[in-house]
């Protein structure tokens, strides 16, 4: 009975330190403690990193490392040339109204139509997601997948979307 308590004092006190190092991770005080890059499309189909200026509490340095387009005829990632953007210093402003209209653009990606992995910094920390241009699907529900180094996206056309499952973003968009 003894030992069953001792195990169970132990498991809290372990869950409670690895929570404890969590928190601290994310801490409010860390360089960037969540992403704050997006991307939004303007009236003349640019699709731009845009900052999340609510969120933001302090000065943000931003810069462009890779931008990956999805090939559905090869099923592959290809790298795009690289962006030489350079890097962007974004001041938090004040403002009334806080949203996708009065955010800063800080760099244009693309106004192709397709999809994207797009990667950049923010103050030094890698952060990268999707980019989809075009239309889009209403769902990306398709059963199983086959290989276990895929992910279902939406894979944007013109004037139509493809669900589908694509090679894992984060496994192949690799400079070699």
């Amino acid at each position: 009975m003894r030992t069953i308590w001792c195990l169970k004092i132990l498991v809290l006190v372990s869950l409670s330190l690895g929570a404890q190092a969590f928190a601290e991770s994310v801490s409010p005080h860390s360089p960037v403690s969540r992403q704050l890059g997006y991307f939004q499309r303007d009236k003349g189909g640019t699709y731009f990193l845009k900052s999340n200026e609510f969120n933001m509490k302090e000065p943000v340095r931003f810069s462009v490392q890779e931008i990956w387009r999805y090939s559905p005829e090869g099923e592959e990632w290809i790298l795009m040339p690289d962006p030489k953007l350079g890097e962007k210093l974004i001041h938090p402003k004040d403002r009334q109204v806080y949203g996708g209209d009065s955010d800063q653009k800080i760099f244009p990606i693309t106004n192709s139509i397709g999809l994207f992995w797009v990667k950049w910094k923010e103050n030094g920390v890698a952060m990268s997601n999707f980019l989809f241009s075009g239309m889009l699907c209403n769902d990306v529900n398709i059963g199983p997948q086959k290989k276990g180094d895929r992910v279902a996206t939406c894979i944007p056309g013109k004037d139509h979307a493809k669900a589908a499952y694509v090679p894992d973003p984060k496994i192949y968009c690799i400079r070699k």
